[in-house]
């Protein structure tokens, strides 16, 4: 026979008992690098080390955005996000870019990688 969860605040990770209201969430990464854009393309959106933080607080402020880390190289630019199953990976990124440096990424779309993995 299974036991039933106690916890009802959607920690445990033993079970799938899942609180009311609360939607599972999922680890995504959006990125671009150097094999799917050209440097002119990447440069415009590398944040400076002071922007990484306000990028991060950007990414974490928006709704059903749990955790975010930025990662930024010469060759690449990451976001991890941890996010509500309802939430579009890209369109985080977008509104943050937005928000940050006031550009538009939406033309750039196909040249970023998302990858997902539900938990």
């Amino acid at each position: 026979m299974q036991s039933q969860c106690t916890k009802r605040d959607g920690t445990c990770r033993k079970c799938s008992i899942q609180p009311p209201g609360l939607s599972r969430a999922r680890l995504a990464l959006v990125g671009i690098n150097y094999k799917t854009s050209t440097l002119a393309e990447r440069e415009p959106l590398q944040p400076s080390r002071e922007e990484l933080s306000r990028a991060d607080d950007l990414l974490v402020s928006t709704p059903g955005v749990l955790e975010a880390v930025s990662i930024s190289t010469c060759n690449r630019i990451e976001y991890y996000l941890v996010l509500r199953d309802w939430v579009a990976a890209f369109d985080v990124v977008a509104g943050m870019y937005r928000n940050l440096r006031e550009v538009d990424i939406l033309p750039l779309r196909e040249k970023f990688y998302e990858r997902t993995d539900v938990h």
